[in-house]
């Protein structure tokens, strides 16, 4: 007499690993086993080489810092970032004296 299991299902989960560099934008979609880490989502998603090569310097989830041993969830969106060159707040500030000094020339040249 034979008997066969019934293949068990482990719960899965899906999650998103996101790398924004200036000239390209990359999203893998991973199915993991539930209760993955933040640092196996990265390895599975082949992104870690295009991380390493842009400088990436943290992970987060939908925004928020995170450390790579970090449990996942569901739909989680794993981000990671990469160092700025500029601080948004001079970002901003640089694009208010550009506007108003092409606003001046175009008043000048009327």
């Amino acid at each position: 007499m034979h008997f066969y299991a019934k293949p068990i299902k482990l719960p899965r989960m899906r999650v998103e690993v996101v790398l924004a560099l200036a000239e390209t934008q990359m999203l893998v979609t991973l199915e993991l086993p539930a209760g993955s880490r933040a640092d196996e989502a990265l390895q599975q998603s082949g992104l870690l080489a295009c991380a390493n090569a842009s400088g990436a310097i943290g992970l987060g989830r939908f925004g928020v810092l995170i450390t790579p041993s970090t449990q996942l969830q569901d739909g989680d969106r794993l981000e990671l970032y990469r160092p700025l060159h500029v601080s948004p707040a001079q970002a901003r500030l640089d694009r208010v004296k550009s506007r108003q000094t092409s606003k001046k020339r175009a008043r000048n040249a009327l």
